[in-house]
């Protein structure tokens, strides 16, 4: 009979623990899922807030190029540079209003396939005007 006492007694220790176990598993699942979601979140949040910032960019870009027109020579060397400098404004400035973060990632990482060295030396060109100045 006390073989059965300590038998029962050590089978309900190991169920108690194993629903323990179980519990504790469920409790970090939920925890993980929590934690995702806000982090989902906070990223849709930040990819949103930047698609706004990139869309008035683009809108201050077209208007500038509106202004540049305007305001400059319609004739000779000046008139026609400006008409280029207005003419890819208002190309940057419809880009960025009409794309999302997501289509411009992928234009530029087309871009860097189909010229990988014109990439990587515009790379060096970027890092050294980054990086290169802090050490002097």
């Amino acid at each position: 009979m006390a073989v059965e006492r300590m038998q029962e007694g050590a089978a309900g220790t190991t169920k108690k623990a194993g629903d323990m176990a179980s519990q504790a598993g469920r409790n970090i699942q939920d925890t993980a899922s929590r934690i995702g979601e806000q982090a989902q979140s906070a990223m849709s949040g930040a990819k949103d807030k930047v698609e706004d910032t990139l869309s008035v960019m683009g809108q201050r870009m077209t208007s500038l190029a509106d202004t540049i027109r305007q305001q400059a020579p319609q004739e000779g060397f000046l008139g026609t540079t400006a008409s280029t400098v207005a003419e890819n404004l208002r190309a940057g400035g419809q880009y960025l209003q009409r794309h999302q973060v997501n289509d411009m990632l992928n234009d530029v990482t087309s871009l860097m396939r189909r010229y990988p060295i014109q990439s990587f030396l515009a790379g060096v060109g970027v890092g050294f005007l980054l990086f290169g100045r802090g050490r002097r």
